[in-house]
């Protein structure tokens, strides 16, 4: 960590809560361990994109963590184009990030099955035979089966459990299928010979807000092969779809392994539509601040649950998707393309200019 770049590390809405947070869990012993890897950052003011995600993982599990809206009127706007929308490039830029940490999972998985293979495999005879093997041959050849494991090009993964997400903007190359061949974890080199089966680590994903609603994006369009090897995907209060994106079939195969929470008064995650079974956790906070996730109430190891959501959610709830429902996805188009260009007219950067009196704020 460098104190010099928390300004560049640390921003949004909560980014003193953020800061705090991050610095206990790096010296917590229970998380201080945990890698973080594969950083991607994706803002795009002309596509309306602004996407963030990055990997956690230890010995026992990999966490691939999406982030909500950050403060950016571009983050805002590809929120609300989430009504006419789907994907939109966050979505399409989460489910081609997360496929490719699944790939990486199995290739590790591989390797380290190889290895362990190649280390348990019978020593060949020392070719003078009747003399002593010198000590160190020994070691020379297992630091060269294991360099050559490492290095090895053959290790190949299946095509089937890869999405073909090539046209999101920022999404790496498609998986050539002939350069592919892995299913369950177990890998077989060129000549079809050595095989090791290696132990892939439980996979999740999750986020916040927009980070949320990726997860469940994820989930809803991988294959089938992709999502056997998710072990669970987390909403922490995030919005939904419209309704064309996916079908019942599609909610009901994706809902055994996500899990959605919401606070008592939830506003954000009630947003569109979605067939996810959710859980209500309590807020000390009152209305739209109870989407700050540092609200969220603990006792011991879990969140404090409620029964169901108020009355006021609920109603604001199904007017909210009534009024949706009333307009044209072309109508919403140009009503979100309205909305966002008189904001960015007034010279606002980000919402907290927008409504907190900078430049020259929005007037009614």
């Amino acid at each position: 960590l460098c104190a010099e770049c928390f300004d560049q590390m640390f921003t949004g809405l909560a980014a003193g809560q953020v800061r705090a947070c991050f610095l206990a869990a790096a010296m917590s012993p229970r998380y201080r361990a945990v890698r973080v890897a594969r950083y991607q950052s994706v803002f795009d003011a002309d596509r309306a994109a602004q996407f963030s995600a990055t990997t956690f993982a230890c010995d026992g599990f990999v966490f691939v963590a999406f982030r909500g809206t950050d403060a950016s009127l571009v983050g805002w706007r590809e929120d609300f184009n989430m009504a006419f929308e789907s994907p939109v490039p966050s979505q399409a830029l989460g489910l081609a990030f997360a496929m490719e940490q699944l790939e990486r999972e199995a290739k590790r998985a591989c390797r380290d099955g190889r290895v362990a293979a190649r280390a348990q495999a019978p020593a060949a005879p020392d070719e003078r035979a009747g003399k002593r093997a010198l000590p160190w041959r020994g070691f020379v050849a297992r630091l060269a089966a294991r360099r050559a494991a490492v290095n090895d090009a053959s290790v190949r993964m299946s095509a089937a459990s890869l999405t073909d997400v090539t046209g999101a903007p920022g999404a790496p190359a498609a998986v050539n299928a002939a350069d592919t061949d892995v299913a369950g974890g177990v890998c077989e080199d060129a000549a079809g010979g050595l095989r090791g089966a290696g132990a892939c680590r439980p996979f999740y994903l999750g986020g916040h807000s927009k980070g949320g609603n990726i997860a469940e994006y994820v989930m809803l369009s991988a294959s089938d092969e992709a999502r056997s090897r998710i072990a669970a995907a987390y909403s922490f209060d995030g919005p939904g779809f419209m309704e064309s994106a996916f079908d019942a079939a599609e909610f009901k195969a994706a809902s055994p392994k996500l899990h959605k929470l919401m606070p008592q008064d939830s506003i954000i995650g009630t947003i569109l539509y979605s067939e996810v079974p959710f859980e209500v956790v309590q807020s000390s906070e009152l209305g739209f601040r109870q989407h700050d996730l540092f609200s969220w109430e603990v006792a011991d190891d879990a969140f404090v649950r409620r029964a169901g959501l108020t009355a006021a959610s609920q109603v604001f709830d199904a007017a909210t998707n009534q009024w949706l429902r009333s307009y044209s996805e072309q109508e919403k188009r140009a009503f979100v393309a309205a909305l966002f260009d008189s904001a960015e007219a007034s010279g606002a950067l980000d919402v907290n200019m927008l409504f907190g009196g900078g430049v020259q704020s929005v007037q009614y």
